[in-house]
C-alpha cells in the first residue's frame, strides 16, 4: 500500500471519528435544546440532562481514543514488545538464559522498528495536513498535524526509553 493512500485512509479514519463524535454531541445537544422551553421548576431535571450529555461526550472521546491507542499497538508492533518483554522477565526468574536474551533482542529490533515506523506516520500525517493539493478543511488539518506530531512525539519519546534500555544493558 503506497504511503499517500495510507495517508488517506488515515485520514478518512480519523474525519470518519470526528463525525462519529459530532453527531453524537449534535444529539445530545439537539435533546438539550428542544427541551428548554421547560418551566423554572423542571431546572433540575434539565441540569441532569445537561451534565449526562456532557458526560455522554466526554465517555465517547474516551472511548475513540482508547480504539486510536489499540490501533497504534497493533499498527506498530508495541503489543509484540510488551510480549517478547514479558515473556524475558518470566524467563529471567526460572534462570534460563539464553530464551530471556533471545526476547529481549527480539523485543529490541521490534522496538527499533516501531520507532521508525511511527517517526515515519507521524511526519506522512503532518505532510498530508500541509499538503494544499489535498482537499480538507481546517479543523481535519488541525487534527492531521496534532495527531502526527503527537505520533511523532510517541517516536522520539520511544527512541528515548530504547536508548536508556540500551545504555544500561551494556
Amino acid at each position: 500500500m503506497s504511503a499517500k493512500l495510507l495517508s488517506l485512509l488515515t485520514g478518512s479514519t480519523f474525519l470518519g471519528i470526528i463525525i462519529l463524535i459530532s453527531v453524537l454531541a449534535d444529539n445530545a445537544i439537539t435533546k438539550l435544546y428542544a427541551s428548554s422551553d421547560v418551566s423554572a421548576n423542571d431546572s433540575q431535571r434539565l441540569n441532569a440532562q445537561i451534565i449526562q450529555a456532557r458526560e455522554n461526550i466526554g465517555n465517547e472521546l474516551i472511548n475513540q481514543g482508547q480504539i486510536i491507542i489499540n490501533s497504534i499497538n497493533d499498527q506498530f508492533g508495541f503489543d509484540n514488545v510488551q510480549s517478547n518483554l514479558s515473556l524475558a522477565f518470566q524467563n529471567s526468574f526460572t534462570g534460563d538464559v539464553q530464551p530471556t536474551l533471545d526476547h529481549l533482542e527480539t523485543a529490541d529490533s521490534t522496538l527499533e522498528a516501531s520507532i521508525i515506523s511511527l517517526l515515519r506516520s507521524g511526519q506522512e500525517l503532518i505532510s498530508v495536513s500541509e499538503n494544499q493539493s489535498v482537499v480538507l478543511d481546517n479543523n481535519t488539518r488541525g487534527i492531521l498535524k496534532d495527531v502526527g506530531q503527537s505520533i511523532s512525539n510517541l517516536s522520539v519519546s520511544a527512541d528515548k526509553i530504547h536508548s536508556q534500555l540500551s545504555s544500561n544493558s551494556n
